[in-house]
């Protein structure tokens, strides 16, 4: 597991409550809780991968909770049974992370709307 603060060019909390960044069920759970409601990061994962599976992995991007207007709180998990692609994976985990915060602050990872 790989975990990591990360400063962004936006306060993290901005970013989830976007409406772009929004969930498509998102009025349903406002409805439910009572009040307007975001969701507050997001975790990513193979699609068609179970989570008990040798070769699988987890994304999680959130907001830092003792400084949620400022930092990303990023963590990694990584599976494989072939040791080359965690290699790679760990390798990776900067710019793979400064691309998913570029999708979140900007719709693209060229910082570019």
């Amino acid at each position: 597991m790989i975990s990591a603060l990360s400063k962004g060019s936006k306060s993290p909390l901005d970013v989830f409550a976007a409406t772009d960044n929004n969930l498509k069920k998102e009025k349903k759970f406002s409805t439910i809780f009572g009040e307007d409601v975001v969701p507050l990061g997001i975790r990513l994962s193979p699609r068609d991968a179970v989570i008990d599976e040798p070769n699988w992995f987890e994304y999680r991007i959130e907001p830092l909770i003792s400084q949620p207007k400022n930092l990303y709180h990023i963590s990694l998990i990584f599976r494989n049974q072939d040791t080359n692609p965690v290699i790679e994976s760990i390798k990776n985990f900067e710019r793979l992370s400064q691309n998913v915060i570029e999708v979140l602050e900007f719709g693209s990872s060229d910082g570019k709307k």
